[in-house]
């Protein structure tokens, strides 16, 4: 629970620049937002692959052997980190273009996906299936919201992922050569 107070952090300090360039300045708006969501990225990519990658001993240190099944969640959970993170930012950009009622519509729809998919999903898979349901619900959620948000305000994102993904390796790999 710990991690998901980061975003609402960065997104409450970013908020009240988004919204004035929001009513200002439509592509300092969109130079700002993707800062913002870049940032974001490179501080929640390596939570996670250290995460995943650490997920069973973080179990048996926290919890004990009986537990160690609970490692797939955990990593399937962290996956979480990587929408919920930007997710924050992007409720503030909307809440800043003053477009609420869209993002409750996918919100909700979401909602129902997830429902359905705990249904189908738990009596087979169990808490892995629940946490599943939660991870594939969240991001069809969250790629509805932006794909709107995209489509009315002309936002671009622009992020360098070379450079992220290339920063995330490099720690996943020396937190497995650490790990051994």
């Amino acid at each position: 629970q710990f991690l998901y107070i980061i975003p609402g952090f960065i997104a409450i300090a970013t908020f009240p620049t988004l919204s004035k360039l929001a009513s200002t300045d439509k592509n300092q708006f969109n130079n700002a937002l993707n800062k913002v969501i870049r940032a974001v990225f490179v501080f929640s990519l390596p939570i996670v692959t250290v995460g995943i990658v650490l997920s069973k001993k973080i179990i048996l240190l926290a919890f004990g052997y009986e537990y160690i099944t609970a490692y797939m969640s955990m990593s399937i959970l962290l996956l979480l980190v990587l929408i919920n993170f930007p997710a924050a930012v992007l409720e503030n950009a909307i809440l800043a273009y003053n477009q609420q009622r869209q993002s409750l519509k996918y919100s909700l729809s979401a909602l129902v996906l997830n429902i359905v998919l705990n249904y189908l999903l738990i009596p087979k898979y169990g808490i892995s299936g629940a946490a599943t349901a939660t991870l594939i619900s969240t991001t069809l959620g969250l790629f509805l919201i932006f794909k709107s948000f995209i489509n009315r305000n002309g936002f671009k994102i622009k992020l360098n992922l070379i450079s992220i993904v290339f920063s995330t390796t490099i720690v996943g790999l020396i937190t497995i050569t650490l790990n051994f």
